[in-house]
C-alpha cells in the first residue's frame, strides 16, 4: 500500500486534493491518503512551501499545484522504486536437490550462477531411501556414519573445494542429508526456501516410471516456486520471459525481480497461448495485463501477447522460445476449477519430463 499525504491550507489545498483523487482514479493501486491542514502539524514535515504532496513520506511536489499526469507519474515512480529495492528478496534461499546424476550437477551449477546474480544462498539436499542404498541395494551402515559419508560425497560431487568455501566465494553453500521418499522430503522442506532449482530429468527407477519423475512431483506439490533446468541450460540474466498460462498473468513483483538482473533496456514478458485454434483474440488479455503493469509501475518492461497454433503445448512453447530468444518459461498453476488444476498439473508433468529450450519456473499462487 502506498501512503500519500497532502499538506496545505485553504483553496489551493482543496484543489490539490481534487487533483490527487482524480489521478488516483486512473491508477488501480491500494492507497492510504491523509490530508493535513493544521499549520503546526504541517511544520513537522519540513516542507518549505505549501501546498505539498508526499508519497511514502517523500516530498514530490511543494509550493505549486502539479498537473494530474505529474501526480500519476510520481506515484508510478514510487511503485517502481519499491519493486526495484525489493528485487532480491524473492530468492534469498535456494534449495537444490541432487541425486548424483549429471543432470542434477548441471542444476546445481545453474543455481550457483543464479545465486551469485541475485545474492542468494544455496542448500544442497540429497534424499536417501533409508535402509536401501542409492542403487536400491540393502545397506547396514549406521545412519550417523552414512550421513557423514554422504555429506562428504555431496561436497565432492558438486566440486566444492576448500577454496570455494573461503572468503572469495560469493555464494554460501550448505549441505543437507535426508532419509525418506525424495518427493515427500523435498516438498516438506520447501516452505523454508524461496526457490527450488532441480534438474528436469535424473535417475529413473521403477517408482519414477510408475509415478513420474521426482522433478515433476516436486514441481506440482512444492510450497515455493520450482525452477526446472535441463542439462543444456546456462544461466544468463533474464531478458525475455515467456508466461505460458494465458489466464494467469505473471505476478508483477516476481516479474520485476526476475528481470532486475539484466541491464538490457529491451526487457519483455511474452504472454503466449498454445492451442489448436486458428483464431485468437487478445484484447481481453491485453487490457488485463495493461492494468496490472500500470498498477505496479513496470514502466521499463514491455509485454507482448501471442498465439501459437499447435496441438502440443510443449512443442508450441519450444517453437516460440526458439524463435524469440526466450530466457525463462513461467507457468502459473493457480486455478480455481478442479479440471483446470488437473490440466495444469498434467502440463507441468509433461514439461518436467520434456527437453525444453529454456528453464521452466513453476509458480503456485
Amino acid at each position: 500500500m502506498i501512503g500519500i499525504i497532502l499538506l496545505g491550507i485553504g483553496e489551493r489545498s482543496n484543489e490539490l486534493e481534487l487533483l490527487t483523487l482524480e489521478a488516483l482514479s486512473k491508477i488501480p493501486v491500494d492507497v492510504k491518503m491523509e490530508v493535513i491542514n493544521d499549520s503546526r502539524a504541517i511544520l513537522k514535515y519540513n516542507v518549505k512551501r505549501i501546498p505539498a504532496l508526499l508519497v511514502d513520506n517523500e516530498i514530490v511536489f511543494e509550493g505549486r499545484l502539479p498537473k494530474e499526469d505529474e501526480i500519476v507519474n510520481s506515484i508510478q515512480e514510487k511503485i517502481y522504486s519499491i519493486n526495484k529495492k525489493d528485487k532480491k528478496m524473492v530468492m534469498s534461499k535456494i534449495l537444490v536437490p541432487i541425486d548424483f546424476s549429471e543432470t542434477s550437477l548441471k542444476g546445481f551449477r545453474y543455481a550457483k550462477e543464479m545465486a551469485e546474480e541475485f545474492g542468494a544462498s544455496i542448500t544442497v539436499v540429497h534424499v536417501s531411501k533409508g535402509l536401501l542404498d542409492d542403487d536400491s541395494t540393502p545397506t547396514l551402515i549406521p545412519l550417523k556414519t552414512r550421513e557423514k559419508t554422504m555429506l562428504g560425497n555431496m561436497k565432492e560431487f558438486v566440486g566444492l573445494t576448500p577454496n570455494m568455501e573461503g572468503p572469495r566465494e560469493r555464494v554460501k553453500v550448505d549441505f543437507r542429508y535426508e532419509v525418506g521418499f525424495p518427493v515427500e522430503r523435498i516438498v516438506a522442506l520447501s516452505p523454508q526456501f524461496d526457490l527450488i532449482v532441480i534438474g528436469a530429468t535424473g535417475e529413473h527407477g521403477v517408482v519414477d516410471k510408475l509415478f513420474g519423475s521426482v522433478s515433476s512431483g516436486v514441481a506440482q506439490r512444492a510450497k515455493c516456486p520450482v525452477l526446472l533446468v535441463n542439462g543444456n541450460h546456462i544461466f544468463t540474466p533474464y531478458r525475455n520471459i515467456l508466461n505460458a498460462a494465458k489466464s494467469n498473468a505473471l505476478n508483477p513483483k516476481i516479474t520485476a525481480r526476475l528481470l532486475a538482473a539484466s541491464n538490457d533496456p529491451g526487457k519483455t514478458v511474452h504472454f503466449v497461448e498454445v492451442s489448436n485454434r486458428s483464431e485468437f483474440s487478445d484484447k481481453e488479455i491485453v487490457d488485463g495485463i495493461s492494468e496490472v503493469y500500470l498498477k505496479n509501475g513496470l514502466k521499463d518492461i514491455d509485454f507482448t501477447v501471442a498465439h501459437v497454433q499447435e496441438d502440443s503445448v510443449v512443442k508450441g512453447l519450444n517453437r516460440y522460445s526458439e524463435e524469440n530468444d526466450i530466457d525463462l518459461i513461467v507457468m502459473n498453476t493457480k486455478e480455481k476449477s478442479l479440471l483446470g488444476r488437473l490440466f495444469l498439473e498434467s502440463q507441468t508433468k509433461n514439461i518436467a519430463q520434456s527437453k525444453m529450450n529454456a528453464p521452466v519456473l513453476v509458480i503456485h499462487e
